[in-house]
């Protein structure tokens, strides 16, 4: 698979963030002062599984695979994506001194930006602005865990592939089959029948 690096994309977070702060130049500028920006290699591990974290994430032109890794070896369960403007960990885990369940990769190579969590939370619980932000954020995460859920549950192996293509019609070419498959829950044998087949019903 080649390697292309996606033009990049207005950011969902930092939209966010601008919303939260309206007029206030004051809140920008110190969430300006808290962010840095990097590069990252196709292939590069942000975050492990089992290990805690001190930086956030946001993700400007790439594309980041989210996966668990089981016991055995290249055993791994690919579980979402994340596109322009998305924040890897998820923001569920922003107030968590946990480890996270899962492993976080850059799929091409990327521009990010960085913060430290405990500095964010200190922006967080200096005004109710920040709060709301994060509770919006935590409501769009959520409405998108559950209708992937919903369509693991109810949906067939071809109207699930469908689904993915729409939602990442303009990436799909920059991932793997196999973590296709296994984002979708069906075999890497079976994402090919559909991939090569018109038919329309259960696979």
């Amino acid at each position: 698979m080649a390697e292309k690096t996606i033009n990049l994309d207005q950011s969902s977070f930092l939209n966010a963030v601008y919303q939260a702060s309206g007029n206030s130049l004051e809140m920008r500028r110190q969430f300006d002062e808290i962010c840095e920006f990097h590069s990252v290699r196709s292939g590069e591990r942000l975050f492990k599984q089992g290990e805690g974290f001190s930086t956030v994430t946001v993700n400007l032109d790439g594309l980041f695979r989210i996966y668990h890794e089981g016991a055995a070896e290249n055993d791994e369960l690919t579980i979402g994506f994340i596109k322009p403007g998305g924040t890897a960990p998820f923001m569920s885990a922003i107030k968590s001194d946990g480890e996270l369940n899962y492993s976080v990769e850059s799929l091409v190579k990327a521009s990010i930006m960085t913060f430290p969590r405990p500095r964010f939370l200190e922006l967080v619980e200096s005004d109710i602005r920040w709060y709301r932000m994060i509770w919006n954020l935590l409501y769009e995460e959520n409405a998108h865990r559950e209708k992937r859920e919903r369509s693991l549950l109810v949906s067939s192996a071809y109207a699930r592939y469908q689904e993915f293509l729409t939602e990442f019609e303009d990436t799909e070419h920059l991932i793997k089959l196999k973590y296709i498959a296994s984002y979708l829950g069906i075999q890497p044998a079976t994402l090919s029948r559909i991939r090569s087949s018109p038919y329309r019903g259960e696979v």
